[in-house]
């Protein structure tokens, strides 16, 4: 045996028996361990411990910001969009909490943190229904946009050279045509 590791474990045909350890191993949320694989004696079971997250707004609040804030740091929008998946939201809030997270990323002011973002927002595409995400698009166009124009006046500019092009690799051409009405009400509301 290499230094520093047991002996293998001889069986009764005389050859080696294999035994995987994997210290600190923990399965994708919702995923079991396979049959028959259990963890080291004396190393608790982590996916035991990271019981699923159960939704509420204000529960989903909280994740949301720490997700917010960690992607910042290391701007990886898969990860962020996992974590998002993992908090299970409702089908029928998906569309609220999608525009609600629109409009925390339009309100960011640093461009970098902000281009990360819209790349989160891409990706909760994938997280959401896509027709959950469209109706949130349009909510946020109806109702949000118009009175956000007041606080962020490239709101316009931001939407056109961050949003869309990130909406175009993201959606089918026929879900992003039945959003035109509303974008570009919107958008002509704020030109005004």
């Amino acid at each position: 045996a290499p230094p520093g590791l047991p002996p293998p474990s001889a069986t009764a045909g005389g050859k080696a028996k294999l035994t995987v350890s994997t210290p600190g191993f923990k399965p994708p949320p919702g995923l079991l361990l396979p049959p028959g694989f259990e963890p080291p004696p004396g190393l608790p079971v982590l996916a035991a411990e990271a019981a699923a997250f159960e939704y509420t707004a204000q529960a989903f609040r909280r994740e949301l910001a720490s997700i917010m804030r960690e992607l910042r740091l290391h701007k990886n929008a898969g990860l962020a969009v996992v974590r998002v998946r993992a908090c299970g939201v409702p089908c029928e809030r998906q569309a609220a909490e999608f525009a609600d997270i629109l409009t925390l990323v339009a309100e960011e002011t640093r461009g970098p943190a902000r281009r990360t973002f819209m790349a989160f927002v891409g990706g909760l595409t994938k997280a959401f229904e896509i027709a959950k995400c469209i109706k949130g698009l349009r909510m946020f166009f109806d109702e949000v946009y118009p009175d956000l124009c007041a606080e962020v006046p490239r709101l316009p500019h931001i939407v056109m050279t961050e949003l869309m092009p990130t909406l175009k690799s993201v959606l089918p051409d026929g879900k992003l045509i039945a959003l035109q009405p509303s974008l570009f009400a919107a958008v002509g509301h704020c030109a005004a």
